[in-house]
């Protein structure tokens, strides 16, 4: 019924009350019966009525406001609101979450929230489907992270926030708010794999740092690269600019027997038009880009490989190689993945270039050896053998006139020279030779070497190895400081007429100390500065000495012996 005929209504149900009730009063009693009296009350009646019925109105129509207000708030809401009834289904829902969960709005209404449309780890909804209005405590009205089955199949990440509502009748039912978070979830994943990336990107830097030889390790960062990128093929190859043709060295995942050991023209493709360019290369149809290359084509197209990285590396400004990864499915490659993919191969290129420096030292080392064995052996086997034709020759001659003691005193004469010889051989080989297992600590080897070197020629050798002293170093500095005291004790065998030698090794701060002192006779330091000074081998020593970034001094004076001192700076941490 309609407030204006209710207020009428009412007005006349009141009237007739007070009406009835002066009657009867009349009836019981002496009450007077006065018209105004009645005017009056009946006015009274009328006022009250219409303010109160006219209240009621305006009530309704702020209600209806509100509801209207709520409605369209309901309906433009940029959240997903689904409200569900005391039974946990979907009394009603929003164009947002019909949006959010694929299905329409009618579809939605009379869903089971926790059996349909909400994935659950078990067969409850907590929080969600409170029995009563007493279970929606205050922690169950905090933001949950739920997951919803989106229409087309695939799960939906959402942030939910609950509200409980009180229906009819007192049963309990609840309002979901719902927004999505599949952009922030796939933030999240990202940068956890950027950061997995970078720490296995750094990992991977540190093992390649501590190679001495990049070949034999290149299998096991092309693992690495296939794990940290998520590819099925990592490859490496050399890059010949002239030839204009790249080798696949090292091939690791899908199509590495193809691909490893095999030939590729590069003015054929995209790839490798980019990368004789100097320029990274980036696709999502490997196999497409080489339509024109037989060859690549029959690399890369059983099964086909789709994206792709390619990135050339350079070592002295020459062009040296290229590190590729492929995928069989279509990935989009970002920026900072082609980024990383770049920094490993500089990585990678740091590597290759210290490899060839060590082989360059490493021959520099061996040219050196070499050129002081020759200078050993043209200044004592090539003198001696030359001296040894020409005596031979003399008996030859003598044997010719038939002068038997002639022929006599030359063969004791050669027969002494033989004897030296066999001496200087055994002293060759005693300096070439390290004592001591190879991988013992350098006091150990160096007593061992003392030993020898006094058994050997009955010079008194005396060795201290002060406390605290690095007993280890790289094998790079140990050999050439090992290789510096032979050369010492070899001028002290050949040339001092010693009879004791003391080698001494201490640190004092940061610097390593070895003194090789004799009491032989001595000599004049300026005047055997030159390597062809009878074996004295002061440059030699020098040479060794620099190449590990020491100092050498030599002090000797005639009749008082000679010291030979060498400063090391130590590394921190160096041991």
């Amino acid at each position: 019924m309609h407030y204006r005929t209710m207020r009428w209504g009412v007005f006349v149900l009141a009237s007739l009350f007070v009406v009835l009730t002066e009657y009867h009063l009349k009836r019981t009693s002496d009450l007077p019966s006065e018209i105004l009296w009645h005017a009056v009350l009946l006015l009274g009646i009328l006022i009250f009525t219409m303010a109160m019925f006219n209240r009621f109105e305006q009530l309704e129509r702020e209600i209806r406001a509100q509801a209207g207000r709520t409605r369209a708030l309901f309906e433009a809401s940029g959240l997903g609101i689904i409200l569900l009834g005391p039974d946990c289904c979907v009394a009603e829902a929003n164009g947002s979450a019909a949006m959010l969960t694929g299905w329409s709005r009618g579809e939605l209404v009379g869903m089971k929230a926790c059996t349909e449309l909400i994935e659950t780890s078990g067969t409850n909804c907590p929080g969600i489907c409170p029995r009563d209005i007493s279970e929606a405590r205050p922690d169950e009205q905090a933001l949950l992270n739920l997951n919803i089955r989106h229409r087309d199949g695939r799960t939906v990440p959402v942030m939910a926030s609950l509200a409980p509502l009180m229906t009819t009748g007192g049963q309990t039912g609840m309002a979901v708010l719902m927004w999505d978070i599949s952009e922030r979830v796939r933030l999240e994943a990202e940068a956890a794999r950027r950061r997995r990336q970078a720490e296995g990107l750094s990992a991977i830097g540190r093992e390649i740092a501590a190679f001495s030889n990049l070949n034999r390790q290149m299998d096991r960062i092309l693992d690495r690269a296939r794990s940290l990128f998520d590819m099925d093929l990592v490859a490496w190859g050399v890059l010949d600019e002239t030839a204009r043709t790249m080798t696949w060295q090292a091939a690791r995942g899908t199509a590495a027997d193809r691909i490893r050991g095999t030939v590729q023209a590069m003015d054929t493709g995209v790839m490798g038009r980019w990368l004789l360019a100097g320029r990274h290369y980036v696709t999502r149809d490997l196999a497409g880009d080489h339509s024109d290359a037989p060859e690549a084509r029959a690399m890369f197209g059983e099964p086909p490989l789709l994206t792709a990285m390619a990135v050339p590396f350079r070592i002295r400004d020459n062009a040296y190689g290229v590190l590729l990864c492929a995928a069989n499915r279509s990935i989009s490659l970002q920026d900072e993945d082609v980024m990383l993919f770049m920094h490993l191969s500089g990585y990678i290129a740091t590597a290759a270039e210290n490899s060839l420096l060590m082989d360059e030292v490493q021959h520099m080392a061996t040219l050196e050896e070499r050129q002081r064995l020759a200078r050993e052996m043209h200044d004592s086997f090539g003198q001696t053998l030359t001296y040894l034709g020409m005596r031979l020759h003399f008996i030859g001659k003598a044997a010719e006139r038939g002068d038997t003691e002639a022929i006599l005193k030359e063969t004791a004469g050669l027969r002494q020279v033989i004897q030296e010889t066999h001496t200087e051989v055994r002293r060759s080989i005693f300096q070439l030779k390290e004592s001591g297992q190879p991988r013992a600590p350098m006091p150990a080897r160096w007593a061992q070497l003392l030993a020898d070197f006094q058994e050997r020629t009955g010079i008194q050798a005396n060795f201290h190895f002060d406390e605290g002293t690095p007993s280890r170093f790289d094998e790079h500095v140990q050999s050439h400081l090992t290789r510096i005291l032979q050369e010492a004790l070899a001028n002290v065998r050949n040339h001092s007429g010693a009879v004791s030698v003391a080698v001494r090794v201490e640190k004092t701060g940061g610097v390593l100390h070895l003194t090789i002192g004799d009491d032989g006779c001595g000599f004049e330091v300026g005047g055997a500065a030159g390597p062809a000074q009878h074996h004295f081998g002061l440059s030699i020593m020098r040479e060794r000495a620099e190449a590990v970034g020491a100092a050498l001094e030599v002090r000797s004076t005639r009749g008082q012996g000679t010291v030979v001192s060498l400063k090391l700076p130590l590394v921190s941490g160096e041991a």
